[in-house]
């Protein structure tokens, strides 16, 4: 999984042919210290000036690299209690919500359009289609009777999937295929085959909460007033958080077995996730 230790950033600067000044910060991030993350952010930085000094585009190529491929978020968690070392890490990302970053234990989002009705259908008062129904029946139907198991919960926008007989790579050919199957979503296959990890949202997004985006997008320990403007926020957030739930379990489906391995990743995620209570999804 690419979720690095450290984080730190670095700043770079020249003049180019016009005589003015050209210069740069960027964030650098390390598994090792905070000196060797400063170290790879003024490289980064460098590199991003002398493209601009050049008149190349590689501005664009460091932009795509640092969303896409390195994701920069606080770490909450590391080796949850009774989850295997490295396989599952929690984070909170750019708007506030606590993440489950797995290696192997394949989570897989479904979005679900909104069930519309046409003129007639409404005079005739034809009930609304659940394209949730219709979805559930899909995937159960993929597991039945097939060496495989999965719990399937709805969420506010659609269905999660945990994939229960067996880990995955989340880059592997064959996880992709399964999960396009399956019918997840594009941008989190993409997602999931840059980070190399399975992501689960585990808290409510924050506007479904009435409240804002957090102060801070990226965790940056040298920005004091941000940080504690941050801790206020996290604590309101998560007050606030107890009262709904992310997603609902609605059945768990197939033959096989469960991996004895992914036991505590689903513990973790229907406690902390609200899974088996009634409370509004969020």
């Amino acid at each position: 999984m690419k979720i690095p230790h450290y984080w730190a950033q670095g700043s770079a600067h020249e003049l180019g042919s016009d005589g003015k000044r050209i210069e740069a910060t960027c964030w650098g991030w390390s598994d090792s210290s905070e000196a060797d993350a400063r170290r790879t952010a003024e490289e980064r930085a460098t590199r991003v000036v002398r493209a601009r000094a050049s008149g190349t585009r590689g501005s664009a190529e460091h932009r795509y690299d640092y969303q896409e491929r390195m994701p920069h978020e606080e770490v909450i968690e590391r080796d949850p209690a009774g989850c295997a070392p490295g396989s599952a890490v929690i984070t909170r990302n750019a708007y506030g919500a606590r993440i489950l970053n797995c290696a192997g234990a394949a989570f897989v989002d479904i979005d679900l359009p909104y069930p519309t009705r046409s003129v007639w259908d409404f005079l005739r008062r034809k009930p609304r289609p659940d394209p949730a129904r219709e979805a559930t029946a899909r995937v159960e139907a993929w597991a039945t009777g097939r060496d495989r198991r999965l719990r399937c919960y709805r969420t506010a926008g659609g269905l999660r999937l945990l994939l229960l007989h067996r880990t995955f790579d989340p880059t592997a050919d064959e996880t992709q295929r399964l999960m396009e199957s399956l019918g997840a979503d594009p941008i989190y296959r993409r997602l999931c085959l840059c980070q190399e990890s399975f992501r689960a949202r585990l808290s409510p997004k924050p506007w479904r909460l009435g409240l804002r985006n957090p102060p801070l997008r990226r965790p940056n320990p040298a920005n004091v007033p941000g940080t504690r403007a941050q801790a206020a926020w996290v604590a309101d957030y998560e007050a606030a958080s107890r009262e709904r739930s992310v997603c609902r379990l609605l059945g768990e489906f197939g033959r096989a077995d469960t991996d004895p391995a992914l036991t505590p990743i689903v513990q973790l995620h229907d406690a902390a996730t609200g899974a088996r209570l009634e409370s509004p999804l969020a």
